[in-house]
């Protein structure tokens, strides 16, 4: 069963089936929430999203892959690519060849108030995680400037970690 929004391509073709982005997302929110397989098929149908169940089994699969591969990344030295141990193969529609996913933990510099920031990017090279972290923290304060402009007296980020969820490559 094909739904109308699976036209929409942009979460990828899958099980040989477009998948919306739409339908992607409630995917990626089952996975996160535990719900398996099944819970995630009748939740797709009772907002008439219906899809494959083929396709739900490639998205979950390269979810598992992807937290599997978290680890081997956190470990990466800042000097190096990360190769396939690091990479989740990814059959969603990426602009780029590569898509980076992190996360940047740190402190408002004017409440004390603990952050957490989310930054992605695609690029068409693979990068070591130094260049990486240093794309999310130049990617951080180009959105804080832009910030600061539109409102005056927005809050200053002060970093303590900055870590890497994950790298995708299209295939």
């Amino acid at each position: 069963m094909v739904s109308r929004g699976s036209r929409d391509r942009a979460g990828g073709v899958y099980g040989g089936v477009g998948v919306s982005r739409d339908q992607r997302t409630i995917i990626e929110q089952s996975y996160r929430q535990g719900l398996n397989r099944e819970q995630t098929l009748d939740r797709l149908r009772a907002t008439e999203r219906g899809i494959r169940t083929l396709a739900v089994t490639e998205i979950r699969r390269e979810l598992r892959q992807r937290d599997a591969r978290r680890p081997a990344l956190a470990n990466l030295d800042t000097r190096f690519r990360p190769g396939v141990p690091e990479i989740t193969p990814t059959n969603r529609q990426l602009k780029r060849e590569y898509n980076y996913s992190g996360t940047i933990f740190g402190k408002s510099q004017v409440t004390g108030e603990e952050l957490r920031i989310n930054v992605n990017f695609g690029d068409n090279r693979r990068l070591t995680r130094f260049q990486t972290e240093e794309r999310f923290l130049a990617i951080m304060d180009k959105g804080g400037q832009q910030a600061r402009s539109e409102e005056a007296g927005s809050e200053r980020v002060s970093v303590e970690s900055i870590t890497t969820n994950f790298v995708e490559q299209r295939i």
